[in-house]
């Protein structure tokens, strides 16, 4: 892990060893992929940990090497950083954070001679991290890590026995002479997902449509606007629902969380659905705007092929999105300028036509 100090003069090295934050992981094996933010590298023999790292949020995240020169999925977790904080990894088997004091002040007092085994933090892409995490703070990661503060590409399953029998499930002995095993109608084991390891996002609210008129049916399956407000009641500030899609995006973008990717999926849609909603929200439909224009311009080209290519699901979301703001009369004039600045950039940037309706864009009637 190459270190970015040697750029730097003495100063502003010092200036940024001195202010910046500390991360410790013992033990770490030479061949490992570590990772913080979207940067990774295979560690060697003396690595220790990383220096230097900005306040803000972070996800760091590591993976051993797999069979036949692969690598195994990815296990991280995010962090927000104070300035000067040091965190120290009991173990990089589980990430599990150091709760001795002690050990954690031993070391900090020690960090000049330490210094040798920490790469720095990679500064030249410290704005851009910044650009697609800006709204993502302390209390909302704490709000949407799974109960256990690890995420992981690969799903945490149990089997339907062991949550209902434990250990035990798993003993034949005289006082347990069969083992239960309960399986589908095709024979396959019932597994699901392990308590506390799935990522919280915020549930998609359901329209009730049992009191409702067909044309009001009609209007509640096209415009989303009741979802994004039901979404928006459960956070104190509305941009925190924008964290949340800045919070899902890195889950697929560097951790390759695929659940993530269905909730920046459902979130795109609802925020580009809500004609009703755009007077009266038109602050955060434009910061909504800033919030995928930095996403798109990040995303690698073999992310951005799965975006676009399922269903052409993003192409036909803006489009609608942006004819529900040229169409209407409650949007702000900035929001308007924001929507059509973005759209003229999207053309040029991928040839996306949104002025012609597409033949399969039909309006869909809810009997």
């Amino acid at each position: 892990m190459a270190s970015t100090s040697a750029n730097m003069s003495q100063e502003e090295a010092l200036r940024l060893f001195e202010n910046g934050g500390f991360f410790f992981i013992p033990n770490l094996p030479a061949g490992f992929e570590f990772g913080i933010d979207y940067n990774s590298w295979k560690t060697g023999p003396k690595f220790k940990g990383v220096k230097m790292i900005p306040p803000g949020c972070h996800f760091i995240f590591v993976s051993c090497s797999g069979g036949q020169g692969g690598q195994a999925p990815r296990i991280g977790f995010f962090h927000y950083f104070q300035p000067k904080q040091l965190l120290l990894m009991r173990t990089f088997t589980d990430l599990v954070d150091e709760t001795d004091q002690e050990k954690v002040e031993r070391i900090r007092l020690d960090l000049k001679n330490l210094d040798q085994y920490l790469g720095a933090y990679p500064f030249e892409n410290s704005k851009t991290w910044f650009s697609l995490t800006y709204l993502i703070d302390g209390a909302l990661i704490e709000r949407l890590e799974p109960e256990i503060k690890r995420i992981s590409a690969q799903c945490d399953l149990v089997s339907k026995e062991f949550e209902e029998l434990g250990a035990s499930g798993q003993r034949v002995d005289r006082q347990n002479p069969v083992r239960v095993r309960y399986s589908d109608s095709q024979g396959l084991p019932i597994m699901h997902l392990k308590p506390g390891s799935e990522i919280r996002f915020t549930a998609i609210p359901s329209a009730d449509l049992g009191h409702c008129t067909v044309s009001e049916r009609t209007a509640r399956s096209m415009d989303l606007g009741f979802a994004l407000r039901g979404m928006l009641a459960t956070y104190e500030r509305p941009k925190q629902l924008l964290g949340e899609l800045q919070f899902a995006y890195i889950c697929f973008l560097v951790g390759h969380v695929f659940e993530a990717f269905e909730q920046w999926k459902l979130l795109i849609r609802i925020f580009c659905n809500c004609e009703d909603a755009l007077g009266e929200l038109s602050d955060l439909f434009a910061e909504f705007i800033r919030v995928l224009h930095f996403q798109l311009k990040m995303t690698p080209q073999e992310f951005f092929v799965d975006i676009v290519s399922s269903n052409n699901f993003l192409a036909m979301a803006l489009f609608n999105f942006f004819l529900l703001i040229d169409s209407s009369d409650s949007a702000s004039v900035q929001l308007k300028r924001k929507s059509a600045k973005f759209k003229n950039a999207l053309s040029a940037k991928y040839g996306w036509d949104f002025d012609s309706v597409p033949d399969e864009y039909q309006p869909v009637i809810v009997e």
